[in-house]
């Protein structure tokens, strides 16, 4: 199946095009789906819930963008509380539940990695590398965040293991990624503050993005982007790893300065 990049934009908790998930459950608004990913952005009101559930085939990776969230287990399984820009990994077989507990409406970004389903116990088994994660990102101004040289700007980590990485990476004007491509990860970004330009090899032009704009770039694409706003460019980057027949998968700054991992 030939994958793509794709542009994608995230238009606010009005809209008209969102999915009614039921009275209990809130809507939806889709973002993204191929066969590597999904991603939607879940709206509630105080109250609603998804109610307890598991995925066999996916890996969840949830942020809060606005309201807070409560996630919860089996028994007495408590995942903790999330407020604005915090979130969890929810690796795939663990069964969990959230709902809205503020006077805001929640608003939630869900970014899943598709995962074949092999012999059961085979994936379980797989599975136990993998844990429940809550990471949280606070702001451009944290110390915490890496320097990438004078030209990239900085990173700040917030989740890294076999299934996903992810950071958000702050820059200035005129600061950005050269153009690169990457052999082992398909590459999810969402615009958090500021703007940017993206591009390819020759004249290709990915286009502008704005808050709540998003690209997917599929491993193997070149491409590269800068900050082309006053204001410093904050964006998430949710990359899927797939393995490489013959090369090890990439091993990540685990308890680095600055990971935002709980």
């Amino acid at each position: 199946m030939a994958e793509e990049v794709r542009r994608f934009r995230y238009p606010g908790p009005a809209d008209p095009d969102a999915r009614d998930r039921g009275p209990t459950r809130g809507c939806s608004s889709d973002l993204l789906y191929n066969h590597m990913v999904i991603s939607t952005v879940q709206v509630m009101e105080k109250g609603q819930t998804t109610g307890l559930h598991h995925h066999n085939d996916q890996d969840g990776y949830w942020m809060v963008l606005a309201g807070k969230a409560r996630f919860s287990g089996e028994g007495d399984a408590h995942y903790g509380d999330l407020g604005p820009m915090e979130g969890i990994f929810m690796p795939r077989y663990t069964c969990y539940a959230f709902e809205s507990i503020d006077d805001e409406p929640l608003q939630i970004l869900r970014v899943s990695q598709l995962r074949p389903v092999e012999g059961k116990s085979q994936a379980r088994e797989e599975n136990t590398r993998n844990e429940v994660k809550r990471f949280r990102y606070p702001g451009a101004a944290d110390p915490g965040a890496r320097d990438r040289g004078p030209d990239k700007g900085r990173s700040y980590d917030l989740l890294y293991n076999d299934s996903m990485v992810s950071t958000v990476q702050i820059m200035e004007k005129g600061q950005g990624n050269a153009l690169h491509y990457h052999n082992d990860q398909d590459g999810y970004w969402l615009v958090l503050a500021g703007r940017t330009r993206y591009f390819g090899e020759g004249d290709t032009h990915f286009g502008d993005l704005e808050p709540m704009e998003g690209i997917y770039t599929p491993r193997y694409t070149r491409y590269g982007f800068e900050c082309i706003s006053d204001e410093p460019l904050q964006i998430l980057r949710v990359s899927q790893l797939r393995p490489v027949e013959g090369k090890p998968r990439p091993r990540g700054r685990r308890g680095s300065p600055g990971t935002g991992v709980t």
